[in-house]
């Protein structure tokens, strides 16, 4: 039965009734307006709908920065999604130089030319190569490797790097560190010494960046392990298109030895980002 207000002549806009079924209108007792007034349902306020709703993506937000930052330190392995962030893109270890001969002498391949092994190379940054290092530690009496190179006022750490798993050069990753391959000899020793140097890696510049620009007659410094030091003077430079080396680059016995160093030049690849081409400077 419905009951319309004496008022109004409206029905009740109530959802429910007292028991006595007398629209509440017709009281004046607060009592009675009050226990009509919790029956009525309200549709929550829209813009109390938005803000529970941000509070809650807000919140969600947070508790997945604390879990990613302080949890897994970055490190998403776990959900199976990889490493963490700085580890994403490891930078890759290339090689030089292939399979030795008979006579122990590294042969080249497609696979020295380092434009195939690494990443996209970008532009150089405005870091210039050092012009001092620390003092050479003198490890022993008699010298058993170079321990640096300078060039043109320019220094830069050498190491010794020996062949890898495929028998090929191992060059070190870096440009500020020039690779020297144990097997073969010392600089001014009696037989070849080969060394490897990147133009530029990971976006800076090493010591043989203007290697291309070197003449015959210009000097090269070694200093060995015993605190000695050997300067040399450029005697050919020759550039490889498409970075393949003649067999004789890597002969390490000669009876005119040579220090055979080896960098990049030319142009960069599209596709591996690396350059085209390879030098060869020599010194005597």
């Amino acid at each position: 039965m419905s009951v319309k207000c004496p008022v109004t002549n409206k029905e009740c806009p109530y959802l429910k009734k007292l028991d006595s079924d007398i629209c509440p209108r017709e009281h004046e007792c607060d009592v009675v307006k009050e226990s009509y007034s919790k029956m009525i349902q309200k549709p929550p306020s829209p813009r109390k709908f938005l803000i529970i709703l941000f509070s809650v993506l807000l919140v969600s937000l947070i508790s997945v920065c604390v879990v990613y930052f302080f949890i897994l330190d970055k490190d998403l392995s776990l959900l199976g999604l990889g490493n963490k962030m700085s580890e994403a893109t490891p930078t890759p270890v290339s090689t030089a130089a292939a399979d030795p001969t008979p006579e122990n002498t590294p042969g080249p391949t497609s696979a020295h030319n380092p434009t195939e092994t690494t990443t996209a190379a970008p532009t150089p940054v405005s870091t210039p190569a050092p012009t001092a290092l620390p003092p050479v530690p003198l490890t022993s009496n008699s010298a058993t490797k170079p321990v640096r190179i300078e060039l043109d006022d320019l220094i830069a750490e050498v190491q010794n790097v020996p062949l890898d798993e495929n028998q090929k050069i191992a060059v070190l990753p870096t440009a500020r560190i020039i690779s020297w391959y144990e097997g073969s000899y010392l600089p001014g020793n009696e037989g070849n010494c080969i060394l490897f140097g990147y133009k530029h890696y990971g976006g800076i510049a090493g010591i043989f960046y203007n290697l291309e620009k070197l003449q015959p007659g210009d000097k090269i410094t070694f200093t060995l392990d015993n605190g000695t030091k050997i300067t040399q003077t450029v005697i050919d430079s020759i550039i490889y298109r498409g970075g393949i080396l003649p067999n004789d680059t890597f002969i390490i016995e000669s009876e005119n030895p040579r220090t055979v160093i080896i960098s990049e030049t030319g142009s960069i690849d599209s596709e591996t980002g690396g350059y085209i081409d390879l030098i060869v400077v020599y010194t005597q």
